[in-house]
């Protein structure tokens, strides 16, 4: 099985919830599961602003994960995984599905998100509705 056909159809996989079953571009019956990483729009939105933006600006410490994540992402599209499944190494002929390996880079970006949400909440104030000095 190949990884996402483009980014295009990856980013579709977070904002569209597809049905269970579904045909790919070569009219194989596929498992939706395996392509669907439905968060929505705002969910996507909320991952994106807080987990790469503001992660990127105010945590210089968790820069050190975009690169493996970057790559995860890289392997989950067409088959790039291709050559690394067919390897003698150890171990890479596990994953069948490369669309699995995007689910680490969200998990963390996710979690990135989850710390700098807080973050800017602690620094609101609820009963004036202005920022703290």
């Amino acid at each position: 099985m190949t990884g996402f056909i483009s980014l295009s159809q990856m980013l579709d996989s977070f904002v569209i919830l597809h049905p269970p079953y579904r045909f790919n571009a070569q009219s194989v019956l596929i498992g939706g599961w395996e392509f669907d990483f439905y968060l929505g729009l705002v969910g996507f939105a909320f991952m994106v602003y807080f987990g790469v933006i503001k992660s990127w600006i105010n945590q210089k410490t968790y820069r050190s994960l975009y690169l493996p994540m970057l790559v995860m992402v890289f392997f989950s599209l067409g088959d790039m995984y291709r050559p690394l499944f067919y390897s003698p190494i150890p171990f890479m002929d596990s994953q069948r599905a490369p669309t699995r390996f995007i689910i680490i880079p969200v998990i963390f970006l996710i979690t990135l998100a989850s710390i700098q949400f807080e973050s800017s909440i602690k620094h609101w104030d609820w009963i004036n509705g202005r920022k703290k000095s």
